[in-house]
């Protein structure tokens, strides 16, 4: 009997303790700005960069912004090199049928290396130099990050500062190629273009998670959390393969911007099934169900929620559909939480009957 009492009380204790171990991960690793809710990739924004022109235009030669701004893309498809000149008009990529080549002399190797300028460049890297070419990539085309079509202040421009909510011109930005010697000039321009309200799709999560808490409610919570597990991880890797396949980074580099992602999913999925295995006897699979819940609130719900009100989204489906889609996987996350730790508290258990009292005996 002792032992089943204790057991009882440290099963919600060790799942409780899992969860936040979990949720304290995501806190540590999310303060890195390497990336919102994985290891890298690009966040929402407002800031919006665009190729305007390309003058003269060259057929098999393609120049494209990626990654919101934190990447400049040129393809050549063409027989002869284009070379791209760095900040000082200095030699600093070969892109062609050859592959793709880097001056290890052009101070901008070193500049873009990041996307804020924090130290001066050393002398080993000098604008006048003779180049010194190693190749890279065996590709014919380039993405690197440059300085000069994203903002590079530590706060917003005055202007934006002083009227967020309306769009502003933050500068107009021009790289200069060589293309059979003669001069390719890319323009563009990059933008303050202001977001939705948040409080809509806000308002759309409240409703989900109170929809879930009083539905775990009923004798069908199991059921119910059952499928919702299965939607929400049904959600959230629609939101994967949108971002997967905006990124110019490569697998890699998607993989470990979702990582968190994907590993709600997979939990949920597994949590839907011992929900489903254990129809009769739910509450042994509630631990689970809460590890998977907070999964899905930190590493993506809380981690996407920038994305309902910024204009500029790191994926391939439609904004107001992948807002949505933030929106229903943080409250269906918040809602199964909130109704799995209710459960872990357990069953009022039936009162043990007093053993009765013998007759005394005359």
């Amino acid at each position: 009997m002792i032992g089943r009492r204790v057991r009882s009380l440290l099963r919600p204790l060790l799942a409780l303790l899992l969860a936040a171990g979990f949720a304290a991960g995501f806190v540590v690793v999310g303060a890195a700005p390497a990336g919102a809710h994985g290891l890298t990739g690009a966040q929402p924004s407002n800031y919006a960069s665009r190729v305007l022109s390309v003058s003269p235009r060259v057929a098999g030669l393609t120049v494209r912004i990626r990654d919101l701004g934190a990447r400049v893309e040129v393809r050549n498809d063409t027989a002869s090199e284009v070379t791209v000149l760095g900040y000082s008009g200095e030699p600093y990529l070969r892109i062609g049928p050859a592959g793709v080549f880097e001056n290890t002399r052009s101070p901008a190797v070193f500049l873009d290396r990041a996307t804020t300028v924090t130290q001066a460049v050393p002398r080993s890297y000098d604008a006048t130099a003779t180049p010194v070419w190693k190749r890279v990539d065996g590709a014919h085309v380039a993405r690197w990050h440059d300085h000069r079509v994203h903002w590079m202040g530590s706060s917003e421009p005055p202007a934006v500062s002083s009227s967020p909510g309306r769009t502003h011109l933050i500068s107009d930005w021009m790289i200069t190629l060589r293309y059979r010697g003669e001069p390719v000039v890319v323009r563009g321009d990059l933008r303050w273009v202001p977001g939705p309200s948040a409080l809509p799709r806000l308002g759309l999560a409240l409703v989900v998670a109170i929809a879930i808490v009083a539905l775990g409610l009923t004798r069908r919570w199991g059921d119910v959390a059952a499928i919702a597990l299965v939607a929400t991880a049904a959600l959230v890797l629609v939101l994967v393969a949108g971002e997967w396949s905006s990124t110019s980074g490569g697998a890699w580099v998607a993989f470990l911007s979702t990582v968190y992602s994907i590993l709600g999913a997979a939990i949920a999925l597994a949590a839907a099934g011992s929900m489903l295995r254990s129809r009769h006897t739910p509450d042994a699979a509630t631990p689970i169900v809460l590890v998977a819940a907070v999964v899905l609130a930190f590493g993506s719900g809380l981690a996407d929620i920038t994305a309902l009100d910024r204009s500029q989204l790191p994926t391939t489906l439609s904004p107001a559909l992948d807002r949505t889609f933030v929106a229903l996987v943080l409250g269906a996350s918040v809602g199964l939480l909130v109704t799995a730790a209710r459960r872990l508290r357990g069953t009022p258990r039936a009162p043990v009957p007093a053993t009765a009292t013998p007759p005394a005996t005359v």
